[in-house]
């Protein structure tokens, strides 16, 4: 897995609740980086989730230098897709919330790649069409996250016609605010809405289930990838601690 690193003192647990609710967060973190080397390694398409057509992963990195850094995926059609790992995430309007970290890293993503040059590969303007912002979150989390605000963004995404039932444009209209909120802060001004709408484009929340649907579905993806096919579950561990 190019570009993969590890933070070997982080990843120690230290007996506390803190410890354990780090060492839970490096654990999902690996293993959604492990789920899109799988289909690097197998030279997959994209989930169609993403809406990158038949785009692959081509490079992905743990840890990066980018505002958005957990994960970071280079895809063969000369995008990115930008990920923040968290393991719990609730709606909140409070930029000191996990959502609020999030908001903030995404603005800073967004502005830092419109200014860039391209000098870093990544830091160019970002484009619906092949560029990606994720938040990814585990199984289990608020459904006004993973469900509502998740659906909301999708169908801001694709420009859908029909209006937004009240709880999607509730969890959508709260997002925005926040975003808006995390733009005063870096930038010292209000976004001008068409960008904050741009930006919003590319945001997709995508909910994770590493002990069942995911997990399988990565499995399934390197079977096309190892010698022999019973071996995919250990293929798909190595992934993980690596």
């Amino acid at each position: 897995m190019p570009g993969a690193t590890s933070n070997n003192s982080q990843s120690q647990p230290t007996g506390n609740s803190g410890g354990k609710a780090a060492t839970a967060g490096i654990k999902f973190q690996s293993q959604v980086a492990a789920l899109f080397a799988s289909g690097l390694i197998s030279e997959h398409q994209m989930d169609q989730r993403l809406r990158l057509g038949t785009a692959r992963a081509k490079v992905v990195r743990l840890e990066t230098e980018a505002p958005t850094d957990d994960i970071m995926v280079q895809t063969d059609a000369g995008g990115h897709l930008f990920i923040q790992a968290k393991t719990s995430v609730s709606l909140s309007d409070d930029l000191g919330s996990p959502l609020g970290n999030v908001a903030l890293q995404f603005v800073k993503q967004w502005l830092v790649s419109r200014r860039g040059a391209g000098s870093r590969g990544w830091d160019q303007p970002l484009e619906r069409a092949k560029d990606c912002l994720i938040l990814a979150t585990r199984a289990g989390g608020s459904n006004t996250v993973t469900r509502d605000l998740a659906a909301a963004l999708s169908s801001f995404s694709t420009a859908e016609s029909a209006p937004l039932p009240q709880n999607q444009q509730s969890a959508l209209s709260r997002f925005r605010g926040l975003l808006e909120t995390a733009w005063l802060s870096v930038e010292g001004s209000q976004p001008d809405a068409a960008e904050v709408d741009d930006l919003l484009k590319l945001v997709v929340v995508w909910q994770f289930d590493f002990e069942g649907g995911d997990r399988i579905a990565a499995e399934a993806i390197l079977r096309d990838a190892v010698e022999s096919k019973t071996t995919a579950p250990a293929a798909f561990a190595v992934l993980c601690h690596i």
